[in-house]
């Protein structure tokens, strides 16, 4: 999964931002309908701020925000 990543130092912590559009080409890269894949993955991924990994459905569960988002009007998930 891709997501927002902690970085320790001098005893304190920073969050560092995830980067979606890369996140969501390695997500999207071999969709067949990629442009659109992209779009709605950056979307949700600015939203959530984590993209489950790999390019299939059955690793949405990673990313609990992104796999739960819906679509208002036909309630079919918004996130690829």
């Amino acid at each position: 999964m891709y997501t927002v990543q902690a970085a320790g130092g001098g005893g304190g912590r920073t969050l560092l931002a995830i980067d979606c559009p890369k996140a969501c080409e390695a997500r999207c890269g071999k969709n067949w309908k990629n442009e659109m894949c992209n779009k709605m993955c950056n979307i949700c991924c600015g939203k959530c701020s984590c993209v489950p990994s790999g390019t299939g459905q059955d690793t949405r569960n990673e990313c609990p925000c992104y796999a739960n988002m819906k679509n208002t009007k036909n309630g079919k998930p918004k996130c690829p």
